[in-house]
């Protein structure tokens, strides 16, 4: 019998010192976090494509060591995440979740979210995962194989 087990991650690469920072934190006190390498996640919320690139608003949630949204938890903030040009609106819809490592470069200025002007962390994003629509796919599984010969 041969057993194979496979775990949903996604690795980033250059991410070994990254700030250990969430998006709370930065709103909370933005002078005192310095710009580095981040890496965050969560659900999509907003994407808006400019002439400049895209960005995406992103409620944040807390990542497993797999770098996998923990979509039980409570949210850790919001932040803006910009990309060097366009990135398909339907692929990004609202709902979808994402991973990303890329470079915390302070706060946005004022993003516009539901009537009310709010600054949020901006992140430049180097490396960008899309998980599937349905959560349920990312769980862990295990596959189990049975092989059989038959020698005459």
């Amino acid at each position: 019998m041969m057993c194979l087990v496979s775990c949903t991650t996604v690795e980033f690469e250059g991410t070994d010192n990254r700030l250990a920072v969430s998006p709370a934190q930065v709103v909370a006190a933005p002078e005192s976090v310095r710009p580095g390498t981040v890496v965050w996640g969560g659900r999509i919320l907003e994407i808006v494509n400019l002439e400049s690139g895209t960005e995406i608003l992103v409620l944040a949630l807390p990542l497993n060591s797999g770098n996998v949204p923990r979509i039980e938890q409570q949210s850790i903030g919001r932040f803006v995440a910009r990309k060097q040009g366009y990135l398909e609106p339907m692929d990004f819809a609202p709902g979808r979740y994402v991973s990303l490592a890329g470079d915390l470069l302070g706060t946005s200025g004022e993003w516009q979210y539901e009537g009310t002007s709010v600054d949020l962390p901006l992140v430049e994003i180097r490396q960008l995962h899309l998980w599937p629509a349905n959560p349920s796919s990312w769980h862990r599984r295990m596959n189990v194989g049975i092989s059989i010969a038959v020698h005459k």
